[in-house]
């Protein structure tokens, strides 16, 4: 989208990558996210209400039958007790009662089941559905990543691909230099370092420009020197709000 002498302001699209396969896969991450969601909610607001719906309706059925045959026992014993029933008749009462008695107790037992099976089942495709809509959140964020855009606002200086070559990492496309401030390096001996310190106004003369010197800042001094040159070296800012100054030229600061 860029070539080199273009100015870009941070943001700006340099490169676009081909997002053919990574599109195909955010398509897929989207329907997987719907389906989880959509199971979710077919679960949470149809399938488990009238599961327990009819759960609900068994427990209260035996409920009723229980405390009328549990009526109906305490009245028969009181009557067996008073000798009014024969033992028959009461034991026949008894095993009556005994039975919807464990019939309501097994109906409340498949009802805390069901409880606590539904809150289960509905953790799990709750966390289906999280998984899944993480799953389309990194999917994106590769998508996004095919758009490379420029990290700061400058002029382009060298566009290092074209049009269907394969891009690879820890490899320049674009390069961006900031040309509103050059940085002038130079190497300072054993006997000038301890003279000039940061923040110091210095002379900049670009022959290739002008007679006349500019005015720069030291901006840093190293204070280690070279092992090969035996040199330390130092670092002038010099402001270039017209753009006149490019980048490689040669400087003599005094």
């Amino acid at each position: 989208k860029v070539k080199d002498g273009d100015d870009v302001q941070e943001g700006d699209l340099l490169i676009r990558l081909d997002a053919a396969e990574i599109t195909a896969q955010a398509a897929q991450a989207e329907a997987a996210l719907d389906l989880a969601r959509g199971n979710l909610v077919s679960v949470r607001e149809v399938s488990m209400p009238k599961r327990m719906e009819q759960i609900r309706s068994s427990l209260q059925q035996a409920e009723i039958a229980f405390n009328n045959v549990k009526e109906n026992y305490e009245r028969m014993k009181k009557l067996y007790q008073e000798g009014i029933i024969s033992e028959v008749e009461y034991e026949g009462t008894c095993s009556e009662y005994e039975l919807r008695s464990s019939q309501y107790e097994a109906a409340q037992e498949q009802f805390r089941l069901e409880k606590e099976g539904q809150e289960k089942e509905l953790a799990v495709l709750e966390a289906q559905a999280r998984q899944a809509e993480a799953a389309l959140q990194l999917v994106r964020t590769h998508l996004n990543e095919t758009l490379i855009t420029a990290p700061v606002s400058g002029t382009v200086s060298g566009v290092d691909i074209n049009p269907g070559e394969m891009a690879a990492p820890g490899i320049p496309l674009v390069v961006i230099n900031k040309l509103e401030a050059m940085q002038v390096s130079v190497n300072l001996t054993e006997k000038d370092v301890g003279r000039i310190g940061r923040g110091q106004k210095v002379d900049v003369l670009i022959s290739a420009l002008s007679a006349e010197p500019l005015e720069g800042e030291v901006q840093s001094i190293s204070p280690v020197a070279d092992p090969r040159t035996k040199t330390y070296g130092m670092k002038v800012l010099l402001p270039n709000e017209d753009g006149f100054i490019k980048g490689g030229m040669t400087a003599e600061v005094r």
